[in-house]
């Protein structure tokens, strides 16, 4: 009788988070991984195209209102690389809805979270985006 083959590890969802304070990155990031997450940060905007590039994450959080460069320019610079475009981007904002919501439904598998609402909102956005991501994917090996 042969040895049962081991059962293949399960990666991790992986999350880019993009925010110039550093107090939220670090927040979000124990706090995501507490909860499975694999979790990739930066303070840095113009980071954050190479940085989802090389980590291939499964959704990316991007701050609103950051120095040099926003998160809805920043969207948009990653919506333009067609790898990116299945990728989920919550918008975690101190801002208004109002304020965002023009742009934000140009940004298709969008959502936004204010940050007042605290970060477990924040965990609920990602897990209910990809709740529908992973239900309107086809199953390996089906035809499109």
């Amino acid at each position: 009788m042969s040895a049962p083959t081991p059962i293949p590890e399960k990666r991790a969802v992986t999350v880019v988070v993009v925010d110039d304070n550093t107090e939220v990155l670090e927040l979000a990031q124990r706090f995501l991984e507490r909860h499975g997450f694999a979790v990739v940060t930066t303070s840095l905007p113009a980071r954050a195209s190479k940085l989802v590039r090389e980590v291939d994450p499964d959704i990316i959080v991007l701050d609103v209102t950051m120095p040099g460069m926003d998160g809805e320019y920043l969207s948009r610079i990653l919506r333009s690389d067609p790898a990116n475009d299945p990728i989920p981007i919550v918008f975690y904002t101190a801002l208004d809805i109002d304020e965002i919501s023009q742009w934000m439904r140009d940004i298709p598998g969008s959502k936004w979270v204010a940050k007042s609402e605290g970060i477990k909102s924040l965990h609920a956005c990602i897990v209910s985006l990809l709740a529908i991501r992973h239900a309107t994917m086809p199953a390996p090996g089906s035809l499109p």
